[in-house]
């Protein structure tokens, strides 16, 4: 920022003259007479001037805001440096922004050459026309000016794309990775029955007692058999003797 300021007082001839201000950026010119024996602060008229100063040298100047913008949002060598292709997720390999970057300086420098040529076929128009060849000329002074438009048009086009391309590129953020969603537990499906008769009931079995031998016959006696509280021998034994009781009855014809 190039300011310029006077605090005012006498010149050399012993004039007073004015106090001033300006700076060169944004064109603020102040100017403010000097009451000479009054210090600056509490004069009512220079006190204003000298907070409309301090204001301006604390960031009001507005060209400087301007620029100080600009560069936030646009850095420099943007276009040349190829700082639009060096940033955010599809940023470019450093080999692939050098080949960028020469094309971009061969597409500038191609310009600026028939831009020259442009200049130089304006300049001998009236050499050509002594000699009755103006029209030839103008043709080509047409052609060159056509040429010098068309890649004009192109190198302000790919810098227009290039600032719009940067600016998009700064605003992408890496957006977190959302937390993924619960996963949802399914109810598992109940086992279908199968179609038909229902299944015959099972009736509990009968629970054999192992005391309890078998029934005796109509014509024996009641003799338990097996009984583990008395003796195999002495059970077989009493067996026996029904048995042989039995028969002696059926030959007698009892």
């Amino acid at each position: 920022m190039s300011t310029r300021y006077d605090t005012g007082g006498r010149d050399i001839d012993g004039d007073v003259y004015d106090a001033s201000f300006e700076c060169d950026d944004c064109g603020l010119s102040l100017s403010w007479p000097v009451t000479e024996g009054l210090p600056a602060a509490q004069d009512p008229v220079a006190a204003p001037m000298l907070a409309l100063i301090a204001e301006h040298e604390d960031g009001g100047c507005t060209a400087s805001q301007l620029q100080d913008e600009r560069l936030r949002q646009y850095p420099k060598d943007l276009y040349f440096n190829a700082e639009d292709l060096n940033v955010g997720p599809n940023a470019l390999e450093g080999s692939e922004i050098d080949v960028i970057r020469s094309r971009r300086l061969g597409d500038y420098r191609r310009a600026c050459t028939l831009l020259e040529d442009l200049q130089y076929a304006a300049k001998p128009l009236k050499a050509f026309d002594r000699n009755g060849n103006i029209g030839m000329a103008a043709a080509n002074l047409m052609d060159t000016a056509l040429a010098a438009h068309k890649a004009l048009r192109n190198l302000v086009q790919d810098i227009a794309q290039a600032e719009q391309r940067f600016r998009e590129q700064s605003a992408v953020r890496e957006s977190p990775t959302p937390p993924p969603a619960p996963a949802v537990i399914e109810p598992s499906p109940e086992a279908s029955v199968a179609a038909g008769p229902p299944p015959a009931a099972v009736k509990p079995t009968p629970q054999v007692s192992t005391a309890a031998g078998p029934k005796p016959g109509p014509h024996l006696a009641q003799v338990t058999v097996f009984n583990p509280a008395v003796s195999v021998r002495e059970q077989l034994s009493a067996f026996d003797r029904v048995l042989d009781a039995r028969q002696h009855r059926l030959a007698s014809g009892q």
